[in-house]
């Protein structure tokens, strides 16, 4: 039952070791996250188009 169904393909081994490694570290609060903010700007053209 299912054999009709998609798999998904399998993980590539570097990136599973990647997830693992993120799994394993610490979770981070929101004082420990030092990313710096996005600043959007709006796109100012120069010149003519």
């Amino acid at each position: 039952m299912g054999e009709h169904l998609p798999t998904p393909p399998p993980i590539p081994p570097a990136i599973q070791k990647a997830l693992d490694y993120l799994k394993s570290l610490p979770p981070q609060t929101s004082s420990t996250n030092n990313q710096a903010q996005f600043q959007a700007t709006p796109f100012k053209p120069k010149g003519r188009f």
